[in-house]
């Protein structure tokens, strides 16, 4: 394809996926209504505000989001909601789905931008057209906003205290990112890792007055996920690894592949980047009950440009992308996993350079 055609094709489907992008959200199917997640924050933090238990008994069906569900989110969360509770139903909703789309433009620009030019509109159509980040702003969870935390502490990784704040903050909202704990001081960067532990421990400590009791229950709530059965619906996780001990597969090669991509860090500091990335997308394996909004965390990967044999790991990631797009199980784990090997495999190779 000559360059004038293979820029044509990268503007036609940038148009194509934003229009896709934009019925997808508009629409509204009664099983899918928008803020579905949101609204249990809201309910959180008015439970908090009354004083009310924060942490409803999980069912023994699994933990379950949503207003009718658990929160099962630290009590922090539920604080940083309060503001937004306080607001009208309607007027709430507006303002958080206008928080998480402008956040997933700046996100956008910055993984597409840095991109050779002639890749920019093909990344930036797969990004628009990616269902898990439509469904992440459809039901207006904090995955997106735990994705720019991560990056956010990438980005500063020579600031120790900063990368910290931000880690912190990152895994205050998901525990997910715990992974790039094992990430970091594997790689060498045992700093960040610290200053995101004694930030965390100084937010409880600084809280623990108001909210003790509820740190304490929300520790109960922790081990019910990882004890109780896996939540059905968005659930990417195949029957086969619902059950002990095969549960506890994928959050195992979660931390392995931040262990590996950490040690390939430290060897290679041209690796740094992918290590990363590699790292954070095997990170919604960490949970037992993966859930499709998770897979946010593995666009920076996809995104990625390869190193070593480029064609091969532009194929992979796009027929990982295409698995993550069908929804059908089990291909959005075999995508994600194909996405993860790719990344695994490309750190072994000298010429691949992270890109911020």
């Amino acid at each position: 394809m000559s360059p004038r055609a293979a820029r044509l094709a990268g503007h036609v489907a940038l148009v194509l996926a934003g229009a896709f992008a934009v019925a997808l959200l508009a629409s509204a199917p009664a099983d899918a209504e928008f803020g579905y997640d949101l609204d249990a924050y809201l309910g959180a933090a008015d439970r908090l505000v009354a004083g009310e238990p924060l942490y409803p008994a999980a069912a023994e069906d699994g933990i379950t989001p949503g207003p009718a569900g658990a929160f099962f989110y630290p009590p922090l969360v539920a604080a940083a909601f309060v503001p937004l509770a306080a607001l009208p139903p309607e007027t709430a909703h507006l303002a958080w789905f206008g928080v998480l789309i402008l956040l997933a433009a700046v996100i956008g620009i910055a993984l597409v931008r840095s991109l050779p030019a002639d890749r920019r509109d093909l990344a930036a159509a797969a990004y628009l057209a990616y269902l898990p980040l439509l469904s992440e702003l459809r039901f207006g969870n904090v995955n997106l906003v735990t994705l720019a935390l991560c990056l956010l502490a990438w980005r500063n990784r020579d600031r120790a205290p900063l990368a910290g704040a931000f880690l912190a903050a990152a895994i205050g909202l998901k525990l997910l990112p715990v992974a790039l704990v094992v990430f970091l001081l594997a790689a060498g960067r045992w700093r960040i890792a610290a200053w995101a532990g004694a930030i965390a421990l100084a937010a409880v400590a600084a809280s623990w007055p108001w909210l003790g009791g509820t740190w304490l229950d929300y520790i109960g709530v922790v081990g019910a996920i990882g004890t109780g059965a896996p939540a059905s619906g968005s659930n990417i996780v195949i029957d086969l690894f619902a059950d002990p001990p095969l549960r506890y597969l994928l959050p195992a090669v979660a931390l392995g592949v931040a262990a590996t991509a950490g040690w390939a860090a430290r060897r290679r500091p041209s690796a740094e980047a992918p290590a990363f990335r590699t790292a954070l997308a095997a990170a919604p394996l960490l949970a037992t009950t993966v859930w499709y909004p998770y897979l946010v965390l593995a666009l920076p990967a996809i995104l990625a440009r390869g190193g070593g044999d480029t064609r091969t790991a532009s194929a992979t990631r796009t027929a990982g992308w295409l698995a993550i797009e069908s929804r059908l199980s089990p291909l959005p784990l075999l995508g994600l996993t194909a996405v993860v090997a790719r990344g695994i495999l490309g750190l072994r190779d000298e010429s691949e350079e992270g890109h911020e």
